[in-house]
């Protein structure tokens, strides 16, 4: 592990999930109620339906739900508790979490702030590694 690692989540072993994640200020709970609505209601139509599920363990536990990535269609979402009134929200893009428009869109219609979270070190070189960023 390279010290450009220290201090990111979880040393950067789940990069690129949590190089970018969402966080709204609510409980978790009714953050996955409305999210699975919201998604719900779009795919209806097409006969797909949207569930939630409670998930136990570890954070990297908890994360490895996710799996498998995809680079298509995005079919796992996260949504954490943390340790203030905040609700940490993850997919499983293989590209990473893509959190602006979900957390833009469930802030504004529960009325609560969300925001974006965005941090990796940049290690590309000659095309290997890949773009740094530092987003809020």
């Amino acid at each position: 592990m390279t010290e450009t690692m220290k201090g990111l989540l979880l040393e950067d072993r789940w990069a690129p999930v949590t190089s970018d994640m969402g966080f709204l200020e609510m409980d978790t709970e009714r953050a996955a109620r409305a999210f699975a609505s919201w998604q719900g209601g779009l795919v209806a139509a097409d006969g797909v339906t949207v569930n939630t599920r409670p998930v136990m363990g570890s954070l990297e536990q908890v994360l490895s739900t996710l799996l498998p990535l995809t680079g298509g269609e995005k079919r796992r979402y996260l949504f954490i508790p943390t340790r203030s009134t905040w609700t940490a929200y993850f997919d499983n893009g293989y590209r990473g979490t893509d959190a602006v428009s979900v957390m833009l869109y469930m802030a504004r219609t529960l009325g609560c702030r969300g925001m974006r979270v965005g941090v990796a070190p940049h290690t590309l070189r000659k095309d290997k590694g890949r773009y740094g960023i530092v987003a809020l």
